[in-house]
């Protein structure tokens, strides 16, 4: 079984036929890595940005965050450039761990027994992949069956978490805030990502 059950809602910014935000997912049994990655700007430019990360993100063996963006920055160098955020999911250790730059919002939903939810911010920092890279530092925190991640690109209004009183098939909840929340001015992207119970 994968790690993590995905839900991705995008759109592109109002006159434009291609995006430049993409999601990017590596899973094994017991690890997964999910990267949302929003080339500058929108149109063409902005989508080779994204289509680069993407590019860099695939590996063959398993890689920390912190390489993974490193790799990606330089790979953008001959781009625009993109905010990125890559996190990676551990399912033995029971362990997320992430690093970003730029104004891509991560969100992590642990349901209490009360029902609930609490929500815990991803930060990021400031600069841009491929043009300014400050840190490549990752932070980490526990993780459990059932968690919930929501992030979106900055085409997607930053109260989207809020909204969120119950959990719905991450697809379904995907659609509903992108549907609800896009600002209509950017290219958008909501990912949905819920954690799977091992087998082991």
């Amino acid at each position: 079984m994968e790690v993590l059950k995905i839900g991705v809602a995008h759109r592109p910014a109002p006159g434009e036929e291609q995006s430049g935000d993409r999601c990017f997912v590596q899973q094994s049994a017991d690890c997964a890595v999910l990267a949302l990655i929003d080339g500058l700007g929108h149109g063409p430019e902005a989508a080779i940005a994204a289509e680069a990360a993407q590019a860099a993100l695939r590996a063959p063996d398993r890689q920390s965050p912190s390489l993974l963006i490193q790799r990606c920055h330089e790979r953008l160098r001959e781009t625009r450039g993109a905010a990125l955020t890559v996190m990676q999911f551990d399912t033995q250790n029971w362990l997320l761990e992430w690093t970003g730059v730029g104004n891509v919002i991560a969100v992590l939903l642990h349901p209490e027994p009360t029902g609930k939810l609490t929500r815990t911010e991803l930060f990021g920092r400031g600069g841009v992949a491929g043009v300014q890279l400050p840190s490549t530092a990752s932070s980490s925190m526990r993780i459990a069956p059932g968690d919930v991640l929501i992030a979106a690109t900055d085409g997607v209004h930053s109260n989207f978490a809020y909204g969120i009183t119950r959990f719905e098939a991450p697809q379904q909840l995907a659609d509903r805030l992108l549907t609800r929340y896009c600002t209509g001015y950017d290219d958008a992207m909501v990912v949905v990502a819920q954690i799977q119970r091992s087998e082991a």
